[in-house]
C-alpha cells in the first residue's frame, strides 16, 4: 500500500525523471480542459511531465509509452481513479483548481497545517490529502452544494450561488449577444 512514490518512469528498461509537483500536474490538467489543439495538449503534457522529453523523437513508441505513463501517474497508479459513475449523463464539475484555489488552500492549511504556496507536494500525496478533507472545510461544503441534486430550495440556491463560471469563450459570446440586445 505504501510503496515508494514514483519520481521516475521506466520505458524499455530506461528510467526517465518526471515532474511530480502537484502544481505542474494541475497546470497540465488546466491545459487538457482547454480549447487548444490535441497536438498542443500532447506536447504540453509531455514537456511538463518528463524533463528529458526534448530528446525524444515525436510519434515513436517511446513517445506513445510516455503518454501512457503520464495517464498512469495522473490517475495515481489506479486505472479507474477518475471515472465518473452514472452512464452517459453529463456530470457537472464540482470543483476547479483555478476558481477554488483559495478554498483548497484554506482547507489544507486549516486541516493539515500545509501552506500550499510554500510546500512541495508529490501529486499522489496532494490528491490523497485533497480527497480526505473533512466535511467541515468550506471547500468540501462548496463541492457538496455543487453536487446537490435534490429539491430543497435553500440547497438549490447555494448550488446556484457556488456554480462554477462558464468557459471564458462561452462567457464572452453570451456577453456580446447580451450587449447587442441592449
Amino acid at each position: 500500500m505504501f510503496d515508494n512514490l514514483p519520481y521516475f518512469v521506466t520505458i524499455n528498461k530506461k528510467r526517465y525523471k518526471i515532474n511530480v509537483d502537484f502544481r505542474r500536474i494541475i497546470s497540465i490538467e488546466e491545459v487538457l480542459k482547454g480549447r487548444k489543439s490535441k497536438e498542443y495538449k500532447i506536447l504540453y503534457v509531455l514537456q511538463n511531465f518528463c524533463s528529458s522529453f526534448n530528446s525524444i523523437e515525436p510519434n515513436t513508441n517511446l513517445y506513445n509509452e510516455l503518454i501512457k505513463k503520464f495517464m498512469w501517474f495522473y490517475s495515481c497508479g489506479k486505472e479507474d481513479y477518475h471515472q465518473k459513475v452514472g452512464g452517459s449523463k453529463k456530470v457537472d464539475e464540482i470543483y476547479s483548481y483555478k476558481y477554488d484555489e483559495d478554498l483548497i488552500y484554506g482547507a489544507f492549511y486549516s486541516q493539515y497545517g500545509i501552506d500550499l504556496y510554500e510546500e512541495k507536494l508529490h501529486w499522489w500525496k496532494f490528491k490523497a490529502l485533497l480527497n480526505s478533507l473533512e466535511d467541515s472545510t468550506e471547500f468540501v461544503k462548496v463541492k457538496s452544494y455543487r453536487a446537490y441534486e435534490g429539491k430543497d430550495k435553500q440547497m438549490l440556491e447555494l448550488k446556484q450561488y457556488w456554480k462554477l463560471p462558464r468557459d471564458e469563450n462561452e462567457k464572452s459570446r453570451q456577453e456580446a449577444i447580451y450587449n447587442a440586445l441592449k
